[in-house]
């Protein structure tokens, strides 16, 4: 789910990169869900020329404390010309 979230905010920031990659992800599992849905909240962090770094935050539908917490960067493709 962090990379999946991650990975949407590639496609908003940088737009359609089919050739990004994930280069590094860190995840931090808080406390065990309870069994509803599952809510990942995102923010970019940093958007340079070869890499992209976002904060994901998860957490279950309702509750307000996350379940999980992790850090995505993404290699980004060079540019074509």
């Amino acid at each position: 789910l962090a990379d999946t979230a991650g990975y949407a905010m590639v496609f908003a920031a940088a737009g359609f990169l089919p050739l990004a990659v994930t280069s590094a992800l860190n995840i931090t599992f808080l406390r065990k869900p309870p069994q509803v849905d599952l809510i990942a909240t995102g923010r970019l962090l940093k958007h340079g020329k070869t890499l992209l770094v976002c904060d994901v935050t998860i957490a279950s539908d309702g509750v307000e404390a996350p379940v999980a917490h992790a850090v995505v960067t993404y290699a980004l493709p060079a540019a074509t010309t």
